[in-house]
């Protein structure tokens, strides 16, 4: 069993503080979930996508043996990367926090560090699956004028119908940010698929989609939302409230089960290296009287496994 030897120990105090608290903006761990690796540098296998397609004679007599069958796949190497931070708390605030019911300074900084290693997160999965170079060729394409969802002329239903049954694997999940959600879920077009008029006639005016009735007109298990933002602006000047996640929409076929060892098919995951750490260390040199600093975070990478179980439509609005 891997062991965790950290220069400190976890305290499971606060470790329960990390696990306890999720911002459910973010969907970094809904969309790209997380598997279990060995150890910080790790090997994965890459099966052959045929495989799984091949027919093969698998009928058996009654006292015939089995065909059988060879199954290949390209070990591939990875590594885990540290994200965490560290604050520092001087033991006059600690001294002060006594007095304080409830309040603990250490645990209040590690849910702040927990929502900043959370933010950087999904800043990376949101570039990572909003970028079109994670996609093959054949599987992306850009929208423009009438083509766009926000255009009274558009058909996002046909478009994506058309564009998820090419695949050669079918998605069963979808990401779209917020203001392209707003205007997908108000497009005339798409409401009319939704609507059942009495008259037999759509007016194609129907009222607003709600999420899980456009996540079953596009036969998908989910749709997510991304709404995050972060603060582009450089440090020191005024903040600019920016969107992690663009005007973009791609569909992915994500595979709970899978493992990177045993293999199966999946667009995605993220590689995780034991648990998170959280923790406080003694530090003597801060202030007067000393103090302690507050170290949390997470060993992660996250994984493009078979990209081509994967479609985006770059500028949906």
């Amino acid at each position: 069993m891997a062991q965790f030897n950290y220069p400190f120990p976890s305290v499971p105090q606060y470790l329960a503080v990390w696990l306890s608290y999720r911002n459910r903006q973010f969907i970094a761990d809904d969309v790209m979930p997380r598997v279990p690796v060995e150890a910080e540098t790790f090997k994965w296998f890459k099966y052959a996508k045929e495989q799984l397609f091949t027919l093969r004679e698998t009928k058996v007599g009654r006292k015939g043996r089995p065909n059988q069958m060879e199954i290949s796949a390209t070990e591939e190497s990875g590594i885990v990367h540290a994200y965490g931070m560290e604050t520092l708390i001087p033991e006059q605030d600690v001294r002060a926090a006594e007095s304080l019911p409830g309040y603990n300074p250490v645990s209040s900084n590690i849910l702040a560090i927990r929502e900043v290693v959370a933010l950087g997160r999904e800043k990376r999965v949101a570039d990572l699956l909003f970028n079109p170079a994670t996609y093959p060729a054949a599987n992306r394409q850009t929208l423009s004028g009438s083509s766009q969802f926000s255009h009274a002329d558009s058909d996002p239903f046909d478009l994506v119908m058309t564009a998820l049954e090419g695949m050669d694997v079918r998605p069963n999940i979808a990401i779209i940010n917020r203001p392209s959600w707003i205007k997908l879920r108000r497009n005339s077009k798409l409401t009319s698929c939704l609507t059942a008029p009495s008259n037999g006639n759509s007016s194609g005016q129907g009222a607003p989609a709600s999420l899980q009735a456009v996540a079953e007109l596009f036969e998908l298990d989910a749709i997510y939302i991304g709404e995050g933002r972060y603060n582009s602006a450089v440090e020191g000047q005024s903040p600019t409230y920016t969107r992690l996640w663009g005007n973009h929409m791609c569909f992915l076929h994500q595979n709970p089960l899978t493992s990177l060892r045993t293999g199966g098919l999946t667009f995605g995951a993220t590689a995780q290296w034991g648990p998170p750490v959280a923790g406080e260390i003694s530090q003597p040199h801060v202030g007067l009287l000393g103090g302690r600093s507050a170290v949390a975070g997470e060993f992660v990478n996250e994984l493009i496994i078979a990209s081509d179980a994967g479609y985006f439509l770059q500028n949906v609005i």
